[in-house]
């Protein structure tokens, strides 16, 4: 069967669609993604082109439209709902499903967040016959992990919404600061690295750096690409909630979540068995944060 997959756009959403698209391969369906041209989307095809390589679930990456290709037996898509792509010009399939995480025939927003965005996603996949264990995160070869337990990532990057809800979702430069300093001080060897645009080097990095003046809390420039290398030779993540959160999950890191709405800690939690969620919107004390990240009871 052929199976045209246009759920993704982001590079957390990316990541979390990947349990999803393991499974479908593994029932032997022939797997194509569909996925945007934004500046968001740039973290979609970085994931989804490694995945391609280390295991082969992918067959074909499409950008915008995926006309062209064969008509697909199953399209499993959530944008068409929002008007983006549309049937008969962006795709052609003989079936439609609606993968939103949370459908509402009255609504293109959220509408529920009684569960984790995988399982929502996997719902789709149980729809097709599939019966087995969620498959896990991971879109690169082991091979390629080099993960060092002193060595930690700051995630503090979003993509700038209009509406400012990155904002929301931000625990503050303050904080962030007294905390990177407690895990430096912790240990001599301790050494945090962050990364991101020049916007996240402007709004969080730079403020935090200039709290904390320490070499070994170190901005790495670069794209995308380079984070993604980066994170992947992080023994522990620790931050807000971001796609580069999931990104070391799916590497075997330890992440340490900070999030601002209980929601957010059921639908967007890393999806492995090593991780914590901080209720950043609850007065938590920063060294019972600093504990759980460099491992101290």
């Amino acid at each position: 069967m052929n199976v045209l997959f246009g759920k993704c756009f982001g590079l957390g959403n990316a990541v979390m669609s990947v349990p999803a698209i393991k499974a479908l391969a593994s029932m032997g369906h022939s797997v194509d993604v569909l996925i945007g041209s934004t500046s968001d989307d740039t973290g979609a095809w970085d994931v989804f082109s490694r995945l391609k390589e280390s295991c082969g679930c992918i067959r074909d990456i499409y950008v915008d439209a995926a006309i062209g290709s064969p008509r697909y037996d199953v399209a499993i898509m959530s944008i068409p709902f929002d008007g983006r792509w549309r049937k008969g010009h962006h795709f052609d399939a003989d079936r439609i499903i609606d993968a939103r995480t949370r459908p509402d025939p009255s609504t293109t927003g959220l509408v529920s967040w009684e569960k984790h965005e995988i399982e929502y996603q996997m719902d789709n996949v149980y729809d097709l016959g599939y019966r087995g264990d969620v498959p896990d995160c991971s879109f690169m070869s082991p091979e390629e992990w080099a993960l060092r337990p002193r060595v930690f990532y700051l995630g503090v990057g979003y993509k700038k919404d209009a509406a400012g809800f990155w904002k929301f979702k931000h625990w503050g430069n303050e904080r962030y600061a007294e905390l990177v300093k407690m895990v430096l001080d912790e240990n001599p060897m301790n050494l945090i690295y962050t990364s991101g645009d020049m916007a996240d080097l402007q709004l969080s990095i730079n403020p935090i750096s200039r709290v904390v003046q320490s070499e070994r809390f170190v901005y790495v420039p670069g794209n995308l690409r380079t984070s993604l290398d980066l994170v992947k030779r992080c023994g522990t993540y620790f931050g807000n909630d971001t796609g580069m959160m999931h990104v070391a999950a799916a590497c075997g890191a330890k992440t340490i979540g900070i999030f601002m709405d209980e929601k957010l800690v059921t639908k967007n939690h890393p999806w492995t068995n090593d991780w914590s969620a901080i209720h950043g919107w609850k007065d938590v004390p920063v060294r019972e944060i600093s504990n759980k990240i460099v491992g101290v009871d």
